[in-house]
């Protein structure tokens, strides 16, 4: 277990998080039906990396690599607002749909 798997691993995490980040990014920008399926195989897949990292390698030789860490905390942050982003247009999306049921039934009944 050397220096340089940490690297591959810590950019591996950080590559997957980059992809999350632009998929999440998209759903927001367009009107398309979200990529479920996508974005939890890209989510599921940097956990699993992320877990593995933590357990097969201790604190100390992880911290090593403090620049690959840093880009994958800001990433983590990065991934958070826009999940909240997304979560936030669903919502907006949701309560214009349901505005417009009310106004259909409301026009059905005259």
């Amino acid at each position: 277990m050397t220096v340089n798997d940490i690297q591959q691993q810590l950019k591996l995490i950080n590559i997957k998080s980059q992809q999350l980040l632009k998929r999440l990014e998209y759903n927001i920008d367009t009107d398309e039906n979200l990529e479920v399926d996508e974005i939890t195989q890209l989510q599921t897949a940097r956990e699993q990396l992320i877990s593995h990292l933590f357990s097969q390698y201790s604190r100390d030789d992880i911290e090593k690599e403090l620049l690959l860490i840093n880009q994958m905390v800001n990433l983590d942050a990065d991934l958070q607002m826009k999940t909240e982003e997304l979560k936030q247009a669903f919502a907006s999306k949701l309560i214009k749909i349901q505005k417009g049921k009310k106004s259909a039934i409301t026009y059905n009944k005259y």
